[in-house]
This record gives structure tokens, sequence and C-alpha cells, in this order.
């Protein structure tokens, strides 16, 4: 019976989605990872953490070394990467995508403009993002204010990915990709490749 319940959670954990929910709006950018239901807000940070770090290090800026390392070393690991990143955009899922833009202005013409090509932006740009991403929610709406001044923009798009996928990726393309950063370090030693 325990091993029930094991395999159970173990189950629900790998299809416990998690990823990034970035929001602007009238408060400006914030940015917050998702664990499931829960939203954790990363950005922007709170502001005594940032006194804190500032006030350990003495209110010094301290600078890391730079200096980067040859290119031929790590041109093999380029098309690896590539690989990755293109398997990981295609696992990706936007499950929420909210844009509201409210176009504001006095002379009723040039809102109207405004509006028309707004949409045929919209028209171009929303295609093209459904190539790149499976997206399950979206809301896109632009509306004509005539009696305020400024122009204002609701934007909320939530970007997910199972931890089982995660782990599938991981596991496919990290022994790999650490396979040949070895081989590297252990040519630049001297060794042979493994």
């Amino acid at each position: 019976m325990g091993w029930l319940i094991a395999a159970g959670v173990l189950l629900l954990l790998l299809i416990l989605p998690v990823g990034v929910r970035g929001i602007y709006n009238i408060c400006g950018l914030s940015v917050y990872l998702l664990i499931g239901p829960v939203a954790v807000r990363i950005f922007p940070a709170s502001k005594t953490s940032g006194q804190e770090q500032q006030r350990k290090s003495g209110g010094k800026k301290t600078q890391k070394d730079r200096t980067g390392g040859s290119l031929s070393d790590f041109k093999p690991l380029i098309r690896m990467v590539l690989t990755l990143l293109d398997e990981f955009r295609q696992k990706l899922r936007v499950s929420r995508l909210d844009f509201q833009l409210i176009l504001a202005g006095q002379d009723p013409c040039d809102v109207s403009l405004l509006y028309a090509r707004a949409w045929a932006i919209v028209g171009n740009v929303l295609p093209q993002l459904e190539r790149v991403f499976v997206i399950k929610n979206r809301n896109v709406d632009i509306v004509c204010d005539y009696v305020t001044e400024k122009s204002r923009v609701y934007a909320r798009g939530d970007l997910t990915i199972t931890v089982g996928r995660l782990l599938y990726l991981a596991v496919r393309h990290g022994y790999p990709i650490l396979k040949e950063y070895k081989n590297i370090l252990n040519t630049r030693k001297g060794g042979a490749k493994l």
C-alpha cells in the first residue's frame, strides 16, 4: 500500500506545472515563479534585500572576472544546446495569455486609425506566437476610450512546463552536454577524449 501512495505522489509531482508569469500593468512589470497553483513574486524584489546585500558587501560593488573561454572549445556545445533549446521550446506551454490595449484620445478619427493599426499588428503577431508556442487560453482585446488622454496596456503571460518534461529534457540532453564538456576539459589538460 505504501508503494502505491509513493507512486501516486511521484505521478503528481511529474505532472506538476512550473513556470514563470509576467504581468505588466499600471504598477509596472512584475515577474512571478509558478509552482502549481502557487505564484511567488521574484521581481521586483523587496528593497530590504538589496539594502542588506549592499550592507554585507560593505557598500562596494564587486566585479567578477569576465574573461571568456576559447571559442573553439565552445563550438561543439553550441549544436547540442540549440537542440536542447528547440525541444524545450516545443515542450513549453503558454497556459494563459491576456492582452488588453486601451487606446485613448480626443479625436475619434485618430483613435480609429490607431485601433485599425493595432489589430493589424495583433493579427500578424498572434499566428507567429501560436507557431512557436502552444497557447491554451488567450484573451486579446483592443478598446477605444475617447474620454481619457493616455493609452494604457495590460498584459499577462503564464509560461509553464511540467516537472516530468523538465526531467525528461535533463536526462536526454544533460548527459551528452556534460560528457562533451568533460572532453573539452580533458583535451585542455592534455588528456584523451572519452
